[in-house]
């Protein structure tokens, strides 16, 4: 709706249809009639081109009529301007540019008349999206060495595809199973002091072969370029997944004004500007979280100022396939050439980048907006790498939690600043807001953010790994703590399990009595590959994080169809309880849709019999095959499901159209919640809840247990507001 198209009449122009897509996605427009009617002797509006600072308008004279140059006056938004005319042929140019820009995304009118009034026209724009680096971040000093610095780190296990953690990856921090630092397999041999000095131009692929925009194709044009292989890739194990590169490089702006930039990858990047490492104050150009195939994304940016400015990229790639360029582009998005091909029309770039700078906030964690923080053992940590400037240590660091001051300490090891605060034991499932505030040279650094613990809190949680399912007509590991009793270590159904390339459900296999899957010869089977099931990603950007313990090996239910499905017999304790069912399920395409169901019958042969207990139906994706959230399972009526398990259990998760990969599934006891609030008319209320009851005096206030608080609970509700919980 209210979409404005760039298309204007032109000879022989006809726009018939449009149709969009992405990796998961197809729009069609369709039926689109056109009546046309051929223009005669009359000027035709063709064309306007919004700019940062102004615009252009193009006319066109057809047949006999003519604009007249010397009588075209202009108005912006009702104020009168004065523009340049120019007239090639029969085509009229109007353009007009400001000293100030337009704010992006802002709309604006421009007013034309010729001819003496015979054409007037009143013609609305909006202004292109841009981010702005402003002249506060020109650099100054003599920049010689043209290029850029590239820094490679590589890992044997997947890594997360978000820019946080592949912040962490490329310092150093990420650990393995074992609590070690991931080693870094990338082959350093050319690089000095593990950064690699690059000469020429960014556009790589993992075996040099043709990827993204710029390619060899022998047409010899701006385009035609060859892939070079990617630095320290393939890595000293000769892997090539799970890549994580840093690109720095001063670029040369020849003239203040709108530029679009462009990066084309697998799989995704992030770009930043002034203060490019500054977690709160690096301005982001460009950034794609999450996987994907060769790929561009744009990114509109305008430079205040002429001169030459840092500039950083972060790119990682996944498993699969891998490429990176950068390069610049038209307004409409043509490619004029890549950074450092100057030859062809592209930006200048440098490589003796300014090491010194103002102090940088390099890390903050937990991160902004995290999830899944425990609620014990959590600390909130900041790094600051000095420069030019420095964290005052001996000035007081102050750091409030939901508003209540909390010990702060400080190190400094090697010039980078390590701020801790202590948070205490914090709640399950609650949100919690920080700021921390400490003085750097002559200026107060102020940080605000917030997190929310984790919901796998509390006693009695029961956990399925998504990847342990039956074998052997209905088998089940009945000997090790598998989540049910205790902390699991992960990974007893390795290689358990059969039918492989099976398509009957009575040869007596697996398939189609303790799972069915409709393709079982994928790859990616790693984890039990005598199924077919595509249970991969050994620890990896799912996680291990299991409220009170943590999986040492674990996997992802991925690559499913609708129609796939897997059983799960455990046993749960007695007697029988009532459960909360979430579900740690994730989709990089179509929303998630899939079901839990109890096997009542049949258990262990081809004929089965079940009964429903509860939906995942968000109605949405997660943004990425990678990104999990937990979904409650719901019943029909769209609240949360109760279900009602003791003892041997065989469950059935059942996958529907839509996307979904699956991690776990964890069984809270249903006793918590506030179940009823009354009125007593006599300024009390009386509270009926299930486990132990807790207030606050803000919403998102710590909240506080009630002493020897039982249900049913009367309290005074005539004075200021509080608000309760009860899990």
């Amino acid at each position: 709706d209210d979409f404005q198209t760039n298309f204007f009449p032109s000879p022989g122009r006809l726009v018939l249809a449009g149709r969009t897509g992405g990796s998961d996605e197809i729009k069609h427009f369709d039926n689109i009639h056109l009546t046309t009617v051929l223009a005669e002797d009359e000027v035709l509006l063709t064309g306007l081109e919004a700019l940062a600072n102004g615009f252009t308008v193009a006319f066109l004279d057809v047949g006999s009529a003519r604009l007249d140059p010397a009588t075209v006056s202009l108005t912006l938004d009702g104020v009168a301007v004065t523009g340049e005319v120019s007239k090639d042929g029969d085509t009229t140019t109007v353009t007009y540019r400001q000293d100030e820009f337009f704010a992006p995304g802002s709309t604006h009118v421009v007013g034309i008349m010729a001819n003496e009034g015979a054409i007037s026209k009143e013609i609305p724009f909006t202004v292109p999206s841009y981010v702005v680096v402003g002249a506060e971040h020109v650099l100054s000093g003599d920049f010689s060495e043209r290029g850029f610095l590239m820094r490679v780190v590589q890992s044997l296990t997947a890594v997360a595809a978000n820019s946080t953690t592949r912040e962490a990856h490329l310092a150093g921090t990420l650990r393995d199973a074992d609590g070690e630092p991931l080693e870094n397999l990338a082959d350093l041999l050319g690089a000095e002091d593990g950064v690699f000095a690059i000469e020429g131009v960014i556009n790589f692929s993992e075996i040099a072969d043709p990827q993204g925009v710029f390619r060899e194709s022998g047409d010899g044009s701006a385009t035609d370029v060859f892939d070079d292989y990617i630095p320290g890739i393939p890595g000293l194990e000769d892997g090539m997944d799970h890549v994580t590169a840093e690109l720095l490089t001063v670029i040369e702006i020849p003239e203040a004004g709108l530029y679009n930039l462009a990066f084309n990858s697998d799989d995704g990047f992030r770009t930043t500007a002034g203060m490019v490492v500054d977690v709160i104050e690096a301005i982001e150009l460009g950034v794609y979280e999450g996987t994907r195939g060769a790929s561009t994304t744009y990114y509109n940016v305008l430079f205040e100022e002429a001169g030459f400015y840092k500039l950083r990229t972060l790119w990682w790639e996944n498993d699969g396939g891998a490429n990176l360029e950068w390069w610049l582009a038209d307004q409409d998005g043509n490619p004029i050439a890549l950074l450092n091909d100057d030859a062809n029309g592209g930006l200048r770039t440098f490589r003796d980048v300014p090491e010194e700078g103002p102090a940088e906030i390099t890390s903050i964690s937990p991160a902004d907006g995290a999830g899944e923080i425990r609620g014990s053992g959590t600390s909130i940590i900041v790094t600051v790498k000095n420069g030019s400037t420095s964290v005052d240590t001996d000035s007081p660091i102050l750091t409030t939690l939901n508003g209540e001051e909390i010990d702060t300490t400080s190190s400094t090891d090697d010039g980078v600043v390590t701020i801790t605060a202590e948070t205490g034991a914090l709640q399950g499932d609650t949100e919690y807001r920080w700021e921390m505030s400490f003085k750097v040279g002559e200026r107060t650094r102020t940080i605000s953010s917030m997190f929310r613990t984790t919901m796998l809190a509390g006693d009695g949680l029961v956990f399925i790994e998504a990847e342990d399912f039956d074998y052997e007509l209905g088998n089940w590991d009945q000997t090790n703590e598998i989540g049910m009793n205790g902390a699991y270590p992960g990974g007893t159904y390795q290689d358990l399990g059969d039918g492989l390339d099976e398509t009957d459900v009575d040869a007596g296999t697996s398939y189609g009595v303790d799972y069915f899957e409709s393709n079982n010869t994928n790859s990616q089977a790693v984890y039990r590959p005598d199924t077919g099931v595509e249970a991969g990603k050994m620890n990896g950007p799912a996680g291990q994080f299991r409220g009170e313990f943590n999986v040492e090996i674990n996997h992802v239910a991925g690559w499913n169809d609708a129609g796939d499905w897997y059983n799960y017999t455990r046993n749960f304790p007695e007697p029988a309880q009532n459960y909360n069912v979430f579900g740690r399920l994730s989709s990089g395409g179509q929303p998630i849709h899939s079901e839990l169901h109890r096997v009542t019958s049949g258990v262990g042969t081809s004929n089965q019999e079940t009964e429903l207990l509860g939906t995942w139906q968000p109605g949405r994706n997660t943004g990425g095959w990678d990104t999990f959230e937990i979904f409650p399972l719901l019943n029909a009526a769209g609240n949360p499901a109760v279900v009602n398990l003791g003892g041997e259990v065989t469950l059935r998760y059942v996958v529907h159209p839509g996307n979904v990969d699956e991690d776990y599934f964890v069984f809270f006891p249903a006793s918590g919640g506030i179940w009823n609030v009354a009125s007593n008319g006599d300024g009390t209320v009386t509270i009926t809840f299930g486990g132990t009851l807790s207030s606050s005096e803000t919403v998102d206030g710590m909240y506080q247990p009630i002493p020897e608080a039982t249900s049913p609970y009367t309290t005074d509700a005539s004075d200021s507001a509080r608000f309760y919980i009860a899990r």
